[in-house]
């Protein structure tokens, strides 16, 4: 049997708070007892703090203090009373003693404040001003020459800052202004060119990429028809575009026609037919528009337009002069024949 110091003759009793607490167990004629105090272990208090703020780019040491813990675990895992949140978030902590837990969090969040996310450089394009921008709500600014608007007109190239407060948060931001080397982009003056030619467009100044009107975007253009092309080249935050217009002369065809032989005495005339803004020139030294040919021989002809040249040529040439002889006078019988057989100098295509 069993009897407790409250009077309970169960054989297990629940402790459910402070005490001393004793059991005497019977059984025939033996007795024996036992006593226990049991102490209430004192809850052990963690705190975290309120939920905090930190500038945008900072981080925040968080921290406990409870010397008598056995072992500190964060979220992040790491191990001790303290971490750094580099990161915005929830962050908790998990205190160990004696078998005992307690957790606590804390919530760090950023201020509502963003700097300019700006290059470390910027490139002033075809001379316009440039506005740096760092405007924030609620922030107030100090520029490198103690202005103090929420943006900045850069018309010459350097090192510019500004630095920017919001609540406890001081950012400074900088940029190096450039200038572009495609405020000088060209692709040449307009340009004419003989038919059949070909001319590659390159600019004067090597952009970071090309863009061509007929898009492609290698560093360089071969065109053979007339028209218009440009370039857009684009360095940093600049893209600058230039144009060229390329005419291909187109001069007229030439036809002198076969090469030919006249007869002894014959001449022939040779034509150069006309057409506006061209000129021609003989083999003879002629500019006229036609010459007559009495003679044998190769003749050309050049017709030529804004340094453009095309030639063609005929041969003429002339049949030898031809004789027939049948000899001298001779008397003959009457009643008698004669055979007459005719000698020829040169050249004979036919006997009638």
């Amino acid at each position: 049997t069993y009897l407790w110091q409250d009077g309970s003759t169960d054989p297990i009793l629940v402790a459910s708070g402070e005490g001393e607490y004793s059991v005497e167990i019977s059984r025939d004629d033996c007795q024996i007892s036992d006593t226990i105090l049991i102490e209430e272990f004192t809850t052990m208090t963690t705190n975290l703090g309120p939920d905090t703020l930190v500038c945008p780019g900072t981080s925040a040491i968080l921290s406990v203090d409870v010397p008598e813990a056995l072992s500190f675990i964060w979220s992040d895992q790491t191990i001790g009373n303290q971490t750094v949140a580099i990161e915005p978030g929830l962050y908790t902590v998990t205190v160990s003693l004696e078998g005992c837990e307690v957790v606590d969090s804390i919530l760090v969040s950023e201020y509502d404040f963003q700097p300019p996310e700006w290059p470390e450089e910027i490139y002033l394009c075809n001379e316009e001003p440039l506005i740096l921008d760092a405007f924030s709500e609620e922030a107030t600014y100090i520029w490198q020459d103690g202005s103090t608007a929420s943006s900045y007109t850069v018309s010459d190239p350097g090192n510019y800052g500004v630095q920017i407060f919001f609540e406890e948060c001081t950012q400074l931001a900088t940029v190096n202004v450039l200038s572009s080397s495609l405020n000088e982009l060209s692709l040449g003056s307009d340009t004419t060119l003989c038919a059949g030619e070909t001319l590659s467009l390159t600019p004067n100044v090597v952009p970071e990429s090309y863009l061509w009107s007929d898009g492609t975007t290698a560093e360089s253009n071969l065109v053979a028809t007339s028209g218009w092309y440009w370039l857009e080249g684009t360095e940093g935050n600049c893209t600058v575009r230039d144009s060229i217009f390329v005419d291909f002369t187109l001069l007229p065809e030439i036809e002198l026609g076969n090469d030919t032989t006249l007869c002894p005495g014959e001449n022939i005339t040779l034509y150069a037919p006309p057409s506006e803004g061209t000129t021609v020139e003989w083999s003879t030294g002629s500019t006229e528009i036609t010459i007559m040919i009495d003679t044998p021989g190769t003749y050309s002809l050049t017709v030529s337009q804004d340094n453009c040249l095309t030639t063609n040529e005929i041969t003429i040439d002339y049949f030898a002069e031809s004789a027939l002889l049948l000899g001298a006078e001779v008397t003959i019988c009457e009643g008698d024949a004669l055979l007459l057989e005719p000698t020829w100098t040169g050249p004979i295509e036919s006997v009638l």
